[in-house]
């Protein structure tokens, strides 16, 4: 898959909210770090999802909008950025990397 594919699902389901997250079947994207990632927030308490896009670096924003519990998962805002790109940021934390992302914490709101 590559970050174009990431990038289109992102535009469709933009900000949402719904009662589990994840769902029974938590493949969103393809990549096992981004959809690990959301399965994560999901079991940490998540009600509500952000998705963004930072287009001019072609990061993927994750963070969670609503939650019943504070923690790490809830808290934080993850950035997923193309497997070839170099960090960002230096203040983030990488968290995973597959064959189609690096994914980082930034921690915390």
């Amino acid at each position: 898959m590559k970050i174009s594919r990431l990038i289109f699902l992102v535009l469709l389901t933009g900000c949402y909210s719904k009662r589990n997250l994840a769902g029974n079947k938590p493949e969103v994207s393809g990549s096992t770090c981004v959809d690990g990632l959301i399965v994560n927030i999901d079991a940490a308490g998540c009600k509500s999802l952000y998705f963004g896009i930072i287009s001019e670096d072609k990061i993927l924003k994750v963070a969670c909008k609503h939650s019943v519990s504070e923690n790490l998962w809830t808290r934080a805002e993850y950035y997923a950025i193309p497997f070839e790109h170099t960090l960002i940021n230096p203040t983030w934390h990488l968290l995973c990397e597959d064959d189609y992302v690096k994914l980082y914490r930034a921690c915390c709101k």
